[in-house]
């Protein structure tokens, strides 16, 4: 009779102890679950988007004599013959390229009009580049357009997500 009765003490020690260790586990499991939650209805509806709309408003080059001209790459860059255009604001001093930023590292060159025809000729001569800008993931993609002036210009455009290369024509 004393052997059952320290047995039966036991288990109920046990399962007192499982007990004890289940409410920590769902809290967690709770916490865990309600922060995503929160995460992807914060992504979802948003909020996002205002935040970075108000910080571009108030950037320094806004209040400069700066024209930034964005450039929305297609995906699938390396594939397709895509060019774009822009026109200089003459009103502006300083002249500057957007891109989207890629992934964790993005390299853009621009290249005068003549680098296809010199990379068609499979001599890979030494090419300098006009423009070049090395970007991390959280920095923008910005090149400075003013020196170049108007004309036609092959950009190079790497990084982890994009890559290919597209003809720009500043008019």
């Amino acid at each position: 009779m004393h052997w059952a009765l320290l047995t039966l003490n036991r288990q109920q020690v046990t399962i007192r102890r499982y007990q004890k260790m289940k409410r920590p586990i769902l809290l967690t499991a709770a916490f865990i679950f309600s922060a995503g939650l929160g995460y992807f209805i914060y992504i979802l509806y948003g909020f996002t988007t205002g935040v970075q709309q108000d910080t571009i408003k108030t950037l320094k080059w806004q209040k400069e004599n700066t024209a930034i001209y964005f450039v929305d790459l297609p995906l699938g860059l390396d594939t397709i013959n895509f060019k774009a255009s822009i026109t200089l604001d003459t009103s502006k001093r300083i002249h500057k390229l957007k891109l989207p930023n890629g992934g964790t590292e993005t390299n853009v060159y621009i290249y005068d009009s003549t680098y296809i025809t010199n990379i068609q000729r499979n001599t890979l001569p030494n090419i300098m580049f006009l423009a070049h800008g090395d970007f991390n993931h959280d920095q923008e993609v910005l090149l400075e357009l003013t020196p170049l002036g108007r004309g036609k210009y092959y950009v190079h455009y790497l990084s982890c997500a994009l890559g290919g290369v597209f003809l720009l024509i500043i008019n």
